[in-house]
């Protein structure tokens, strides 16, 4: 349903500062430094995608059948510009239907889900700022509504109400949970969730591309 070749790799500061996105690779670099891309290269209306990487957990938070006790979580920031639309619909999938060696799936919205069927996602409208100014959108954080579906990419309305993301860091929902059997490292950067957008609320959802997070140290 996706490809490799959008990727928002990210390069932390410090645990829990703000990873800002160090490029916009075509074809994917989901390791390394990425050579800065031209403005051209991001979706429409978008001036930057990033992410917050909110650390890591200890003993008694196992990533599904990930045999770590620890595990991390991340938010998403996306950064709306002026562009030729009126507003813009913006979606965060996990990446829950996404396999790999070692464990179900990369990142789960939600705890109780991991493992489990289904595209978690949220799903949020802005209305595109005037001409020199931009405005951020967090996806992943308090008071978030997370939403299930059976199909990908199917309207909204239809969509069950899995729960609301609470204040970070004390519950279980609290972000994007990220599986460590399925990531890398740490220090490394990877994959950990997927964004789609559409302009005007009309057409077809478009792929913005994968949103990297490195690993805390």
């Amino acid at each position: 349903m996706t490809r490799d070749d959008d990727v928002y790799p990210t390069m932390p500061t410090s645990r829990r500062a703000l990873v800002k996105g160090a490029a916009w690779a075509v074809p994917a670099v989901t390791v390394g430094v990425a050579a800065p891309a031209a403005a051209a290269s991001l979706p429409p209306c978008m001036a930057e995608v990033s992410s917050v990487v909110q650390g890591s957990w200890s003993v008694g938070a196992k990533y599904g059948s990930c045999n770590q006790n620890t595990h991390f979580d991340v938010s998403v920031r996306v950064l709306v510009s002026p562009c030729d639309a009126t507003s813009i619909q913006l979606r965060v999938y996990d990446l829950g239907d996404e396999t790999g060696s070692g464990s179900s799936s990369r990142s789960r919205l939600w705890w109780s889900r991991i493992g489990q069927s289904g595209y978690l996602y949220i799903e949020k409208t802005v209305t595109v700022p005037a001409a020199g100014t931009t405005f951020p959108v967090s996806f992943a954080v308090q008071n978030d509504r997370v939403l299930r579906e059976t199909t990908f990419l199917s309207s909204s309305q239809g969509a069950a109400v899995q729960g609301t993301i609470q204040a970070c860091c004390s519950s279980e929902n609290d972000g994007i949970h990220v599986n460590p059997c399925n990531f890398g490292a740490a220090g490394s950067v990877n994959k950990v969730a997927k964004l789609y957008y559409r302009l005007n609320a009309t057409g077809a959802w478009q792929f913005g591309g994968y949103v990297n997070a490195a690993r805390p140290r």
